[in-house]
């Protein structure tokens, strides 16, 4: 059985050998680990702003995990 997606929000800067490209950015993703979230978000960040899927970023601010009074296991 495959694991339950999770939805991960993150919030925060967004850089790339130490410069920071954008200072506060919002995303949301579905992922199974916190891990494979943030690999989500940095494919998008890519598409989004057109750099290659192989460019570099970090994501250093903070992920956090979206609780919804309505999932269930």
């Amino acid at each position: 059985m495959a694991s339950k997606k999770k939805t991960y929000i993150y919030i925060g800067p967004v850089t790339r050998f130490g410069k920071e490209y954008e200072h506060r950015w919002i995303a949301e993703t579905e992922a199974e680990s916190p891990k494979k979230a943030v690999s989500n978000l940095h494919y998008r960040y890519c598409r989004e702003h057109g750099y290659s899927p192989t460019a570099r970023f970090e994501f250093p601010g903070e992920l956090q995990l979206k609780i919804n009074s309505f999932d269930r296991d």
